[in-house]
């Protein structure tokens, strides 16, 4: 959002100024492509453990590029007003990275490892 200055008799006021933006894609369509024509070029990702809860996320030993994890390995915790949440792998595969650094304050849900999916890190 852009802001506006817009001076009117003595003093001047800032007002919010809004900007249209178009259609997406269409979620519903199944090459991609939206109703105007472009393609969703979006690259696909594998599985990302998320925040179990708000606090400060720590990554564990496990939460290293190249670390081969299977689901519900504990890859770090989010710690929730000093009671350590768990962060657990959402499915088999390889940690291709952490998102977030840690000691730093995370949102419930909120992306912090990406993982490569099984399928996909073996037909390299």
């Amino acid at each position: 959002m852009a802001a506006a200055v817009h001076t009117g008799g003595s003093n001047g006021s800032i007002r919010p100024s809004m900007t249209a933006v178009g259609p997406g894609p269409d979620p519903g369509s199944p090459d991609g492509v939206d109703p105007q024509g472009f393609e969703d070029d979006t690259p696909t990702r594998g599985p990302i453990a998320t925040s179990p809860a708000v606090g400060v996320f720590q990554p564990g030993s496990k939460a290293v590029g190249g670390t081969r994890v299977k689901a519900g390995d504990r890859l770090g915790v989010v710690d929730m007003l000093g009671i350590p949440q768990d962060v657990l792998a959402p499915a088999d595969g390889i940690v291709v990275g952490v998102i977030v650094e840690g000691g730093t304050a995370v949102e419930y849900g909120q992306e912090l490892i990406h993982i490569e999916a099984a399928g996909a890190a073996e037909a390299r």
